[in-house]
């Protein structure tokens, strides 16, 4: 098995949090407090909770998950990113429920979609050169993970 988006998302949130977060909600508050947390948090809702991150989305009033989802969507469209088209859709529906109360052109939004595009390079060159890593095995990776988590 190779490395994959969904785990370097995994890790990146282990290394910002410490641990997994417990919910939604959680994940969210941790991002207000954290900008290492919200720099992975809508990569880490749709890589490994799509579901409950589309639902928290459309569902609750959230300005910061409102601002990470215009942000992340904006970052997706830019032509540099080559964004897989499902993850377009994914954030662009995302967005949509709450986009009239975000303002496009806050300095908040432009300094999310900033850290949101550069995030996305990162995770896309250290999957790349984990894939191509002759040494990478998923026992160890899987090992390093619970290493991680129990610290």
């Amino acid at each position: 098995m190779k490395y994959s988006m969904r785990y370097a998302v995994y890790e990146e949130m282990l290394a910002a949090l410490k641990r997994p977060p417990n919910d939604m909600e959680d994940l969210l508050f941790q991002a207000s407090q954290h900008a290492e947390v919200a720099r992975i948090a809508p990569f880490y809702g749709f890589y490994l909770y799509p579901h409950e991150w589309l639902h928290y989305s459309l569902q609750k009033e959230d300005p910061l998950a409102a601002e990470l989802n215009l942000a992340m969507l904006i970052a997706l469209d830019a032509p540099t990113i080559e964004a897989d088209p499902k993850m377009l859709l994914y954030f662009s529906i995302a967005a949509s429920s709450h986009n009239s109360e975000v303002n496009e052109q806050s300095l908040s939004v432009a300094f999310k979609t900033t850290m949101l595009f550069q995030t996305f390079i990162y995770l896309q060159n250290k999957v790349s050169h984990l894939e191509q890593n002759d040494h990478f095995s998923m026992r160890k990776y899987k090992n390093r993970l619970k290493q991680i988590d129990s610290n």
